[in-house]
Parts: C-alpha cells; structure tokens; sequence
C-alpha cells in the first residue's frame, strides 16, 4: 500500500477495536459474562503512524477510562511516547491548531525500575546496593526489602504505584469526527436539560461511566510477565461497582509497542562447576543425567517426586537472613529456578526429556546447564491488548495471547536500495583479528557514506564495539563513529531519531549459532506436543559441530526475475520463525528508521545498503559483490579518494597494485 492507504486501514482498525474493548469492558463492568478480552495484533509498517493512531484513535477518544498500560522496550521509547502523549492529547506541543481532548489532570506517567532516576533525575531507590544484594540472591525484594526500608514512606519508586484519584469529568469528552464519527458508534451522546448535545457536531461522552480520566503508565517490557504493585486493590464486598473496572482496581487497555516476547523468555545459564559445590542431592542428579545424556525427566521420575524437587528447589533459595549472616551452605538462585521449571514439566507432561532444560558450553567455552523457559503473560485474559510491531511473528504471538487477530498492513519504502550478494558478513568475519578484511572493508564503506550525507549504521554489538572501543556494558543507542551515527541490532526499535537521514548501512546480520536458538525454541514451545527437531553433529576438518542446513531463498530483486541464493536456515519451521525473527527482523528494523514509507517533503533520495547476502523483507533495486567494490574501494583509499585510469598513474599510487600490468588488468575490472 501507498503510506495514506496504509494509514487509513490502521486508523479503521484501531477506531473497530476501540469499539470491541469499549463494549467489553462495559459488559464486564456491568456482570455480564464474556469471553478473553478483543485483541489486535498489528503488523503494520513502521512510519505509517502506528503508535500516533493508537494514541489518537483509542487513547484519546476518551472511551478507555481509567488505568491504561503501555509497554516499550526501552526508557528510550518510553520517553518518546511519554512525550507523543502529552503533545497529542494534552495540547502541549508545537502545534497551534490541535483541541487537545483531555486537561491537564489527565495522568502519563513512566514506570521506571528501582536502579533507574525519576525525571528530575533524583534516585527512585535509595538502599539499591542492598536491593540489588536480594535481587541476585533471588529474594523477594517488594515483600523482604522494601516494607522495612526505611525510606519506603518517601519512595519514588513505591510512588510510581500509589493510587491516583482520578477526577470524575464534569464536561463530555470532546473527540473530533475525523477520530470516531457518532454513526460508528451507535451510542446515544450525552444532551444537555433541553434534549439538545452538549457539543454539535462532535463524538460526546457517551454515559456515566465514561466520566473518569484515564491514566496511562509507560512500562517496560519486562513488566509484561511481572506481577507488580500497580494497582490499589479495592475490597470486593465493600468497593463502589463502578470503580472495580475503570478505575486503576483494573487495567482496562494494555497496549505492546514493539518486540516483546525475548521478556517473555525465562533464561538461566549455570556453570557446572557451580552446581558441583552445591550441596544439593537433586542438583547433583540432574547435572549427572545430562552430562550421561540419558532423558532427564525419565530419569528424575525413576528417583524423585515432584514435591522432593521443589523441596531441592527451595533448599536452594537464600532468605532474608542471609543478606546480613551470609550462609555457609551454598545456594543458587539460577539452580532452584532449573529445578522448578522441572518440576513444572514433571506434573504437567509424561514425557521422557525436557525440553526447558538442557547442558552444552555458553558463549566463553564454559560448561552449563541452561534454562528456557517461555513465561506466561501477567495481564489477565480480560484485559483487551494491542500489539503493534512492524515485524511481528503470528506463530509466536498466539503462544501468549490465543485468540490474537493479526492484521497486516504492509507499505512500500521509497528508497534506493543495495545489496551485496557474495557473503553474509558473519560475526566471526567481522571479528576475525587475524583476517581484518571484512572489518577494515565495512569500516571504511562507513566512512565513505557519512560524506555523502546524514548515515546511520547498524550492526552486531561486538563489532560496534570493536570499531569504536566503546564499554558493552554501558552502550548508549548510538555512537559517533568516523561522521556517521553508529548503532547495534536491537537497540532502536521505534525510535524516529533517524527519520530525515540520507543513508542507512546495515553491516552483517544477527545469527544465534544454533544450539543457542534451538534452546530458545524449545523453551519458547515447551508445552507443544512435538519437540523442537534439532540439527545433529556433523564432522569435519576444524573437529565439526552443528550448522544450519543451506536452502534456497530469494531477494525481492526489482524489474528483474528473484535473485536466489542458499541461505542458513533450520528444518523446524518453528525454530526458522524464531531465527528470522532474530536476524531477518532486526536488519528490517534498523533500515526503518529512516521512515522510508512517505515521500519526503524536503530534497532528499534515502539510499539503503545491506552488507550481508541474507534475503529480508524489501524489494532492491541493485545487486553488487562485495568482492567488486572491495577492490575499487582499496583503491580508492590507496589513492586519497581518486582511482588513476591511468596505468603508470595507477602502478605508482595503488600499493595493492605494484606493477604497470596488474594496474591495467584492474582498470580492465573496474
């Protein structure tokens, strides 16, 4: 679709939905039985104004009252969406001609967590050091820690759940028409004593139980599978009936920008040595099955019951105590979780093998046991959602929210784009110390861009890094790098920073090896009746391992047939939803935040250049081998910017070439 197309599908869908949850949230309100909650899932393009409608078209009609979640996957974002809030629906923006259809009293507030400053930039949480002691030693911070701090009558982040009044509204809720007209409705506006509405010509308060502000919470992701204090509970016998559904008792909308389901992800990683010292018969037992690669629930089954191992679970976890006496007896707060999510599988599946549970080395070589774990969601089944994400996985979704509509709203680029097709630019290409090639090539086409306009580049973590020395364990979301603005896969998702830059250039792709991502499909299909079919070991001459199998996949190559190529990929197609979730998904990301859907206003012809031969989901227009420009591009280099035809010029100049006949078989290949 054009992007005005794309826009209007979004906007209908969004205005039917917010008539879904209106009417769900009524009869839920009213006693009325009813199903799960609506839920929409929109898979639509990034830069046709998802997150703009969601605010305009279902916030702000003033048909979802009282408490609304809205998760990000950053502060990041939720700082943006904070601000797209109050611009949109408070008035406070740069636009003059808006009617803000809420006052000032409307509440936006982030959720942050206890390591992070409140927006004057004081500490949420004054005793963190001893937050963070509980936290790693698995105890429950909210019911251990926080009642006999000190501090918690002053908190800011206890405030940041405490109870908001939220004034009944003595005038209607004014919405324009464009947003959700009266005949859409089928609802009778409120009228003034002569019979008469309050306000011609526009959508109205539609009866008294839509005369509560609403307060929306910006979250992060992680809070998606957390029960939290929200919410102050009201006492069922005694409350009023009309604050149990749209006052902050419930969430009445929560609404999921962005990829969220790596949170949903239950993930632990302990070294064997650890469970050695461990004084835990249980620990010892499954770490001997797996290192004996014998089924691991056959065989705890043979030897333990379900409550014996989550006793061992349990023996495992340190007590408040602890933090101040210390304990002689070894604990591990990641154990007892492995032994839990076995138990779990133990009581509700007959199977031989886990499928959360598994042994092999982590990224540094050392031997683990790991754990993955697909978590459920904490937002009750009653509560309507929205999912937004561009790149979204229906498979994956419905495993967390069933009865999921997904919409699909796909929108042409307006770009130019290019893309190489002779090698994938693999991590361990861009990171080889002995063969710089790949990593002194990608850093200097960065270079070369930034000069031709405003660049943004995007690449694996560990070579942004490397390019720019930079500290992994503090990255902001982007760099400064050689003119152009350096950034890695996974850390720009929604942002539009970048929405007026000339150039995009994506180096690599993002590919978990694969005993990685089939743990991470497993866990994601735990309670599937079919495991996860995994890749065996194949030998070869560097000892062998496991690799993904090379099947054919095309680039969407513009006026021209599909450009095939054989691409890494797995033979589970649950494991391959999962795998371009992670690779495919990420490249398209960081090409959209250039917002390549609208022809721009101003002059300018965005340019896209994918340094990998991985096919993703857009049309290119050119196809080169990086092996071509690579020898152009040294000499260029070689040269201060220029490429001598002449070949005495070029012999003289290029310290690749050396001679007077390799110069002219070189200008013959340029």
């Amino acid at each position: 679709y054009t992007a005005d197309k794309a826009s209007t599908l979004l906007k209908d869908a969004i205005i039917d939905f917010t008539k879904e949850a209106y009417n769900y949230n009524n009869d839920i309100h009213s006693g009325v039985a009813r199903g799960p909650a609506p839920t929409l899932a929109l898979k639509a393009a990034a830069g046709i104004g998802k997150t703009y409608s969601v605010i305009n078209q279902c916030i702000g009609s003033g048909n979802i009252q009282g408490s609304i979640d809205y998760y990000v996957p950053s502060d990041v974002l939720g700082n943006q969406v904070i601000d797209d809030l109050k611009s949109d629906l408070l008035g406070v923006g740069d636009d003059p001609n808006q009617s803000p259809p809420f006052d000032s009293f409307v509440t936006f507030r982030a959720i942050r967590g206890r390591g992070k400053a409140d927006e004057d930039g004081n500490p949420l949480c004054l005793d963190i050091t001893r937050v963070d002691k509980a936290s790693a030693m698995g105890i429950s911070i909210q019911k251990n820690i926080c009642g006999d701090c000190s501090h918690f009558t002053t908190c800011g982040y206890q405030k940041q759940f405490r109870h908001v009044e939220l004034p009944k509204l003595d005038q209607p809720i004014i919405v324009t028409e464009e947003l959700s007209p009266l005949d859409d409705w089928d609802l009778e506006p409120v009228v003034n004593d002569n019979g008469i509405p309050a306000v011609v010509g526009t959508v109205l308060d539609y009866g008294d139980l839509h005369r509560v502000a609403p307060v929306v919470n910006v979250l992060a992701h992680n809070y998606l599978f957390l029960k939290t204090p929200r919410y102050k509970k009201a006492d069922e016998d005694d409350a009023d009936p009309s604050t149990k559904r749209f006052n902050q008792n419930y969430c009445n909308l929560a609404i999921v920008d962005e990829k969220f389901w790596d949170k949903g992800l239950q993930t632990e990683e302990v070294k064997a040595t650890t469970i050695d010292n461990l004084k835990s018969d249980v620990a010892s037992f499954v770490l001997a099955q797996l290192r004996a690669e014998q089924p691991l629930l056959k065989a705890i089954r043979a030897n333990y019951s379900p409550d014996e191992v989550g006793k061992a679970a349990a023996g495992l976890l340190s007590t408040v105590a602890d933090i101040t006496s210390g304990s002689r007896t070894p604990k591990s707060k990641k154990m007892a979780q492995v032994l839990y999510a076995l138990k779990d599988e133990m009581i509700h599946f007959n199977r031989d093998d886990s499928r959360c549970v598994s042994i092999g080395p982590n990224k540094d070589g050392v031997e683990c046991v790991h754990l993955v774990k697909r978590q459920p969601l904490a937002v009750p089944d009653d509560v309507p959602m929205i999912f937004i994400d561009a790149d979204l996985s229906p498979e994956i979704l419905k495993l967390f929210r069933p009865n999921v509509k997904v919409l699909d709203i796909p929108a042409k680029r307006l770009a130019t784009v290019y893309q190489i097709t002779d090698m994938t630019n693999s991590n361990g290409s861009l990171l080889d110390k002995e063969d710089r090639r790949a990593a002194l090539s990608s850093a200097s086409f960065i270079k070369h861009m930034a000069t031709t306009g405003k660049t943004l580049a995007v690449t694996i973590k560990d070579f942004r890094v490397a390019l720019t020395s930079e500290d992994k364990d503090t990255l902001s979301k982007c760099a400064d790098y050689q003119g152009a603005k350096l950034s890695h896969f996974g850390s720009l998702r929604g942002l539009n920073d970048f929405a007026k830059y000339d150039n995009a250039v994506i180096v690599g792709r993002m590919e978990p090896p694969v005993k990685a991502l089939e743990r991470q499909a497993n866990g994601m299909w735990w309670d599937d009746g079919k495991p996860i079919s995994c890749i065996p070991f194949t030998e070869n001459d560097s000892g062998g391992g496991h690799f993904f199998e090379k099947l054919p996949k095309a680039i969407r190559y513009k006026n021209n047939p599909p450009h095939v190529i054989r691409t890494s990929c797995h033979p589970d197609p649950r494991a391959q939803v999962l795998l371009e979730q992670i690779r495919e998904a990420e490249t398209t990301q960081a090409i959209d935040r250039l917002r390549l859907v609208h022809v721009p206003k101003e002059l300018r012809n965005p340019r896209v250049f994918i340094l990998s031969e991985i096919p993703v989901d857009i049309e290119v227009d050119r196809l080169f081998r990086w092996e071509q420009y690579r020898l152009i591009q040294q000499l260029v280099d070689e040269s201060d910017g220029f490429i001598p035809f002449n070949k005495a010029h070029m012999a003289a100049h290029a310290s690749s070439v050396g001679s007077t006949g390799t110069a002219s078989d070189r200008i013959k290949e340029i």
